[in-house]
């Protein structure tokens, strides 16, 4: 039993510090009704589904096709490095930090497999710390580019223009920061003989035929999620929506959700377990 737990606490670090510190919270503020108002229903309903539509995407071979095409107009290792670093900074402010990352650092760790031995290891653990870094910093531009962001915006109560124009300076400047950095690193790669490095680089042949009806439901639903953002309509309809289309066409995508991030969203969100129990048994 406690080896399970040890490796539950490794494997998920942060929600079990984050449960340790709910529970001892409850000595200083003890269950009570109150607990039910903490919760943001709003922020995990939509956060939810904006991460089953991600997740359905990225199933389906969206993120491969567009990095592929992307990438097989591209030229040169620089070039290649940062169009690699850029579409975790930008693809961010839309599919999260976390999905980004996901997407894009395997292609990266194949793509510099590719090159020559030193070119490779020169580039392997840059691009690496440069792709984390870029979905990090260009994903604070906008309410859906990570979870923190999403709670945030909805608790300031901010527009979806007011949040981009807040945070542009610093997503503009980090922007600024990273292809400095890039040009930088590439004036102290090693210089290898001869261009069969770019030759090789893009050596895609591998085409993955996209689901027509599944691209276009995943489509309509995030359209509907980014009208809940704007807060257009409530967010309990791309709520039901997704539920439905997902039980009825896709149910096993519901179970590649990151239920473990889902649930260290919110700060109250952790308390709500222990609410409903301890109120059954407080008040």
């Amino acid at each position: 039993m406690l080896q399970k737990l040890y490796v539950f606490f490794r494997k998920e670090t942060v929600l079990s510090i984050a449960v340790i510190l709910a529970l001892l919270s409850m000595f200083w503020v003890r269950p009570d009704k109150a607990y039910f108002t903490y919760i943001d229903f709003r922020t995990l309903g939509l956060l939810f589904c904006l991460m089953v539509i991600v997740a359905g995407l990225k199933a389906v071979g969206v993120f491969d096709i567009l990095a592929k095409k992307l990438l097989m107009g591209t030229s040169g290792t620089v070039g290649v490095i940062r169009l690699l670093v850029l579409l975790c900074f930008f693809l961010s402010m839309v599919i999260t930090n976390d999905v980004a990352l996901i997407t894009f650092v395997p292609l990266a760790l194949i793509i510099v497999h590719k090159l020559p031995k030193e070119l490779g290891n020169y580039w392997l653990l840059k691009i690496v710390a440069m792709q984390t870094i870029a979905a990090n910093l260009g994903s604070m531009l906008t309410p859906i580019g990570n979870p923190q962001n999403l709670y945030l915006y909805a608790r300031a109560g901010m527009s979806a223009a007011e949040l981009i124009t807040l945070m542009l300076p610093y997503s503009a400047t980090a922007l600024i920061l990273l292809l400095i950095w890039i040009q930088v690193a590439a004036a102290k790669a090693p210089h290898v003989c001869g261009s069969e490095k770019d030759k090789t680089l893009l050596g895609f042949s591998d085409r993955k035929e996209l689901n027509m009806e599944y691209l276009a439901a995943y489509l309509i639903l995030f359209t509907i999620c980014l009208l809940t953002v704007a807060r257009i309509i409530p967010y309990q309809i791309p709520l039901v929506l997704v539920l439905i289309y997902m039980l009825l066409r896709n149910r096993e995508n519901i179970s590649r959700v990151d239920y473990s991030l889902l649930q260290t969203v919110d700060k109250a969100l952790l308390l709500q377990g222990f609410a409903i129990v301890g109120t059954a048994f407080l008040i």
